[in-house]
């Protein structure tokens, strides 16, 4: 056989290798991603089909995605059970203002998680504020605490967190602590921080850990996001703001804002949801009562706010996170506030801003994001123009210029009013408060 024969074998089976993948590539994909796999592949047959095996799927392994059912299935019947007793009735199964209902009902389709009344919200915009009070409440934990994030650190800053863990410990209280991998392995002192947890007698896992192709292999960008503390079952946090420094280890001037939200009542139990949804995963271990038992507790109201959990992420089979923000922006008629520094808009947002642009929006309302970085200003700039209207961005006095604005939010119409539902919006493998 003669190399131009071989060349040309070579070049027939690239050429229909990338026929083929006409057939694959645009089934449940957005039309601007195949056109991009595609003319790829087209163009660089072998590497770009090399290249979408490794990260063309966006979706967790089957394996993975089959657990995440097994949970689903179980988060259902574990919230259908605790909605038939009498006195968790007015809890567990409220009734639903019609302006919240379709979202309400959205956010319940998507993440199998209802909205719970009963619950009081306390917002936490100072980042060492956050850590002195996750510290105080996991000094006053009996039963369990439980831990995720997609960055996690042991330094001078999230010390007073980390000595409060172990302080539990002593006193009999089980801790778990979940990390994503790759999010929390580039920092300096990983490896003291999970010796230090396991000298401690603090059971940790990795999430999502590194592996090489083969039945266990994710593509190294799909991350759990999620920022969730779970105190006794009955106080939570949640938000941007992740268990480390508040520069990240960067060696300019930029520090990070952050906002968390501090939740007690019945919705820290979906929290908790999110947690051993996670945990099983990474453990094959459900946290049920015959497995965990320090892990039932009772629900109890402790305010008037009604709060819902949209978790989010590659094991779901869609966007939750997507879907639920493109239906604020559609449904919102007056003002629209975005917070959030990855805010890129796809065709869904450009053509719900076009949209926007047909109804009468107050002059002091309209789209006001507000972003931590130019680029994200410049691309929100293209959905305001869309409808009509210029961009307002906040801007911070001189002394903030180094602050990187990371907070998460939606806000539509007075959703972001005292007494309505809040939705810190976070990007995917997260798990957002509505």
């Amino acid at each position: 056989m003669t190399w131009a024969t071989i060349t040309t074998f070579i070049g027939f089976a690239g050429w229909i290798s990338a026929f083929v993948m006409l057939f694959i590539i645009p089934v449940n994909r957005k039309p601007s991603s195949a056109i991009a796999w595609l003319l790829l592949i087209f163009l660089l047959p072998f590497l770009g089909l090399l290249i979408f095996l490794l990260i063309g799927s966006p979706k967790l392994p089957k394996h993975r995605r089959a657990q995440q059912r097994t949970m689903n299935a179980f988060i259902r019947q574990t919230v259908a059970e605790a909605a038939q007793l009498p006195e968790q009735d007015r809890m567990l199964a409220p009734q639903i203002p019609a302006r919240y209902e379709p979202f309400v009902r959205l956010n319940a389709n998507l993440g199998n998680l209802p909205a719970f009344a009963g619950n009081a919200v306390e917002l936490l915009p100072g980042y060492q504020a956050a850590f002195e009070r996750i510290a105080l409440d996991v000094d006053h934990a009996q039963h369990f605490v439980h831990l995720e994030y997609f960055s996690l650190s042991r330094d001078k800053e999230t010390e007073r967190v980390f000595t409060a863990l172990e302080r539990a410990v002593s006193r009999g209280v089980k801790v778990r602590v979940l990390m994503d991998h790759l999010g929390s392995r580039k920092y300096p002192n990983f490896k003291e921080t999970r010796a230090r947890l396991e000298a401690a007698g603090i059971e940790q896992h990795l999430a999502l850990p590194l592996h090489f192709p083969g039945a266990q292999f994710t593509r190294p960008d799909l991350r759990n996001h999620r920022k969730i503390v779970v105190i006794d079952g009955t106080v939570g946090f949640t938000g941007s703001q992740n268990l480390i420094k508040r520069n990240y280890f960067r060696k300019d001037a930029i520090y990070y804002d952050e906002l968390v939200a501090r939740v007690s009542g019945p919705v820290v139990a979906q929290l908790e949801a999110a947690f051993i949804t996670d945990w099983y995963a990474e453990t094959d271990i459900l946290l049920n009562r015959q497995a965990a038992p320090e892990t039932t507790l009772a629900l109890q109201a402790c305010g008037d706010m009604l709060c819902q959990v949209l978790p989010s992420g590659s094991g779901f089979e869609n966007e939750n996170n997507l879907r639920l923000f493109t239906s604020l922006i559609h449904a919102a008629q007056r003002t629209l506030v975005i917070t959030n520094p990855y805010f890129v808009p796809d065709d869904g947002h450009h053509q719900r801003g076009a949209a926007r642009g047909r109804r009468d929006l107050d002059q002091l309302g309209g789209l006001r994001p507000v972003s931590g970085e130019p680029r994200a200003a410049l691309v929100l700039r293209g959905v305001a123009q869309g409808r009509g209207e210029d961009l307002l961005v906040s801007r911070a006095g001189p002394a903030a210029r180094q602050a990187y604005q990371h907070r998460r939010r939606y806000c539509g119409d007075r959703l972001e009013q005292p007494g309505h539902p809040l939705v810190p919006a976070q990007p995917g493998g997260d798990a957002g408060l509505l």
